[in-house]
């Protein structure tokens, strides 16, 4: 975790992802993403070196004219790794599910005399899968996967800019 990261992780004041709540987890993968989309915008606006900087910027690269997974395709078609790729889906589909799903919570009762009876309610969050099928998943794990994506795609990403940047340096 590189110093910038630090500053940015130690100004949450939760001590664990269990202990957000629905509008923070949702605020959070949120930020995180936006995040991840600047770097992807920085690296797309570096390799092409438009002339208008300015337009490429606010329009091409405007989340209303090029979606995420856009800029993914792009990415991939400079050469950024097929794992890396995978990864940065995976986090735009979880992204979406926290911003177009609320966490639901589900009861379920049993009444057994013979064994541990009683309520158990858990949190959940559905989620459509690239099959068009609802999947009920436990929205924890969803933030402890999206965080262990961010930690291999972000290093990644700040590498292949870095490289452009080099190139650039070399070529002038």
């Amino acid at each position: 975790m590189d110093k910038e990261e630090q500053i940015r992780f130690s100004r949450m004041t939760k001590k664990s992802i269990k202990d957000f709540n629905q509008i923070e987890a949702q605020g959070w993968i949120l930020n995180i993403t936006v995040q991840i989309e600047d770097l992807v915008d920085d690296i797309l606006m570096e390799y092409f070196q438009p002339n208008d900087r300015g337009i490429f910027g606010n329009v091409v690269l405007n989340s209303s004219i090029m979606h995420f997974g856009g800029k993914l395709k792009v990415l991939k078609s400079i050469g950024i790794d097929a794992e890396t790729y995978s990864n940065l889906q995976k986090i735009g589909s979880i992204r979406n599910a926290f911003a177009h799903t609320n966490i639901s919570h589900s009861m379920t009762m049993t009444f057994n005399p013979e064994i541990d009876t009683g309520a158990k309610v858990i949190d959940v969050i559905n989620v459509m899968n690239s099959n068009g099928e609802i999947r009920s998943k436990d929205p924890y794990s969803y933030m402890v996967e999206f965080l262990g994506l961010y930690k291999q795609v972000e290093p990644v990403l700040k590498k292949t800019y870095g490289n452009i940047m080099e190139s650039l340096r070399k070529t002038d």
